[in-house]
């Protein structure tokens, strides 16, 4: 009666929680902006530096035109001025700062709390200086340090900076014509008495004002060009200016360049930046060629649009709009949201409005009422099985080993699912749909290891006649060692199921509405309840269950998922090739990577080294009635774990094109 009760506790509990999440209205995905305090000058700026130091947002020079609206260069007005937002609570920003002297329309990035001032333009001309802000907040003191100058004087320019490099693409080395630079250099910032280093450039036509930013393609590091204009020659041989929508990026690992799909349409002089682990942002942009530069007439205002590039899908999507479309400006990550501060709304027309935009993914699918049923019968059946098996724990053996009466097959299929956690499920395809297959060589290890296992080590521990593997620990030396090593056990799993938990707890949490850290109280509590009660009998079955719902579950994928792609089967196919998705055979001899001999060396000990001395799979080995039925059991996790490895690597790159 009592155990009734219980389960219809968790069920009441469950069925609340589900109830209220499936009435929800499921969280949607919402971009919001709101604006910053405006910057001071009260024309606005453009062509300004911006950047982030210890926590304070920093705009420094920039130009306008206040004295009319002829563009030409002579009624531009360069500043030397430095305003200081410390934090978003700050109603007005500070004051009094000044560069070393009045510049706009470089480049610039934010470096180990440092931003970084790269070239730019003034009354006197293009510079190449490199100047180092670096804001104190105690002293409310903002330094300035000269880094090694650009090879050549440059302006309208692209920068990023990945691990401590800074890269700089293209720009105009003469300001009366449209005289473009197609260089690509990096300056070292842990090395600056190298100097700036010329680096092989792209393979499309010189340009200004691009684009540039650093993000990666899964655990590749890439430099992007997107858009920017450049000049072309006319039917009578005038020069008239052309903005681009095409894109290129650099691998700083291979040192080459490809190719990137095109832009929505041209994009020219916008702020952008990478966002999250491979997306890129563009926001609004000058989108079509300029006819004439002397006067604001017939020119339309600057697209609101936000561009959101993919990288590892190689896709753009456009995300709804600006409040106010800008050229000329940097957005930047400050605190939870980024900061687009000033820049150019209409031909020689600035704005001194700091825009600021927050986003929130939320969730954009509802859990279902199939699934949370699947969910709740799946809880109720562990929550049944330490009731279940409880009763048949008599003593320490039946709660350690079970008495040795577990099938081989089970113990095999819990050994599989002692490996096999939804932190595999989650992160084994999501490698593949970011890299391509370099990690399934691995696999091979799980050959190697039963040979060294059954025939060495299941034997001394079997014979041994313990209920845990610490217990040798303390036949060989002394209690302190075995201690020792049960201790280190403990914190190494603790810290895994901490992972293993949470990983979980995200997906569930984005799909189902629930509170992720309910999420995770849940299935520690629900985990805890039937491996206190039923012991390793009931965490061996429960691992039998959960084999089962997940081969299903990534079998059943690869039977729907075909039919929502072009040409079935064929086209998932063909997607991995486009994609080189089958690649996975490195064969560099580098240390640092995983090519195939370093892989192969690992998976050769990573294999072994835990069935040899790992209490939660050792274990497994003891519960069965003698070595016989625990190599067979062996074996059966050797011959389903690689076909399901490929499962999980084939499952990783056929949405790839879906999103």
């Amino acid at each position: 009666m009592k155990y009734s009760c219980i389960i219809l506790l968790f069920l009441v509990v469950l069925i609340c929680i589900a109830g209220h999440s499936a009435n929800a209205t499921p969280n949607q995905e919402v971009i919001s902006w709101s604006e910053l305090p405006e910057l001071p000058n009260k024309f606005g700026l453009g062509g300004a530096f911006t950047g982030v130091s210890n926590g304070a947002l920093i705009v420094a020079g920039g130009s306008n035109f206040p004295h009319g609206t002829k563009l030409m260069i002579q009624n531009r007005t360069w500043y030397d001025s430095i305003y200081i937002l410390p934090n978003k609570r700050e109603k007005k920003w500070l004051t009094g700062y000044k560069l070393n002297k009045p510049i706009a329309l470089g480049a610039s990035v934010t470096s180990d709390d440092s931003l970084i001032l790269i070239g730019g333009s003034n009354t006197e001309g293009n510079q190449s200086e490199v100047v180092q802000l670096t804001w104190n907040a105690s002293s409310q003191i903002i330094n300035q340090v000269a880094l090694p100058p650009l090879p050549q004087a440059l302006s309208l320019i692209g920068a990023t900076e990945i691990d401590g490099v800074v890269y700089v693409v293209g720009g105009q080395f003469e300001r009366e014509n449209m005289s473009l630079n197609k260089n690509f250099w990096s300056l070292d910032l842990k090395n600056l008495d190298s100097g700036w280093k010329s680096l092989v450039p792209w393979e499309g036509p010189a340009r200004r004002s691009a684009i540039v930013v650093g993000q990666n393609i899964g655990n590749g590091k890439f430099v992007y060009i997107i858009g920017g204009e450049g000049s072309i020659q006319n039917e009578n041989g005038e020069t008239q200016s052309r903005h681009f929508s095409d894109g290129y990026r650099y691998s700083l690992r291979y040192e080459n360049w490809e190719p990137i799909a095109d832009a929505p349409h041209p994009v020219t002089g916008a702020p952008g930046i990478a966002y999250g682990q491979s997306h890129i942002l563009i926001f609004g942009g000058n989108t079509w060629k300029q006819k004439d530069v002397d006067s604001s007439k017939d020119h339309p205002s600057y697209s609101n649009d936000l561009l959101v590039y993919h990288t590892i899908t190689d896709s753009w999507v456009v995300k709804g709009g600006l409040p106010l479309g800008v050229v000329s400006s940097e957005a930047v990550s400050w605190g939870d949201g980024i900061a687009i501060t000033g820049g150019e709304t209409e031909p020689g027309l600035m704005t001194p409005k700091v825009q600021m935009m927050i986003y929130d993914a939320g969730a954009n699918a509802s859990f279902g009422i199939i699934n949370y049923a699947f969910l709740l019968l799946y809880m109720v059946a562990l929550i049944y099985m330490g009731l279940y098996f409880s009763k048949k724990e008599k003593g320490t053996k039946d709660y350690f080993v079970a008495s040795h009466r577990i099938p081989w097959w089970a113990a095999g299929l819990s050994i599989l699912g002692t490996g096999l956690s939804a932190l595999t499920y989650i992160s084994y395809p999501a490698l593949v749909y970011s890299t391509d297959w370099f990690l399934f060589p691995q696999r091979i290890g799980l050959i190697i290891a039963p040979l060294i296992i059954i025939y060495f080590f299941l034997p001394f521990y079997r014979r041994l006649n313990v209920t845990t593997a610490y217990e040798y620990l303390e036949k060989r030396f002394n209690l302190p060692v075995r201690l020792y090593g049960s201790i280190q056990f403990m914190i190494f799993q603790l810290i895994r199921i901490s992972i293993i938990l949470y990983l979980p707890a995200i997906v569930l949490s984005t799909i189902a509405g629930i509170n992720i850290y309910l999420c995770i109280l849940l299935m520690g509590l629900i985990s805890t309840f039937y491996t206190v009660l039923g012991g390793i009998e009931a965490v061996v079955w429960s691992d039998v269950l959960q084999v089962i719902i997940f081969l299903m579950g990534i079998i059943i994928a690869l039977i729907v998922i075909p039919f929502y792609i072009d040409n079935g089967f064929k086209g998932i196919i063909d997607i991995g090739l486009a994609d080189y998705k089958y690649r996975m055979f490195y064969l560099e001899w580098d240390i640092t990577a995983p090519v195939l001999w370093v892989l192969l060396i690992s998976a050769t000990f990573s294999s072994f080294m835990g069935p040899s001395t790992d209490q939660t799979t050792i274990q497994r080995y003891l519960t069965t009635k003698d070595e016989k039925a625990a190599a067979k059991g062996i074996w059966l996790n050797t011959i389903i774990g690689i076909p399901i490895g490929f499962l999980f690597f084939w499952d990783g790159f056929r949405p790839l094109r879906l999103l």
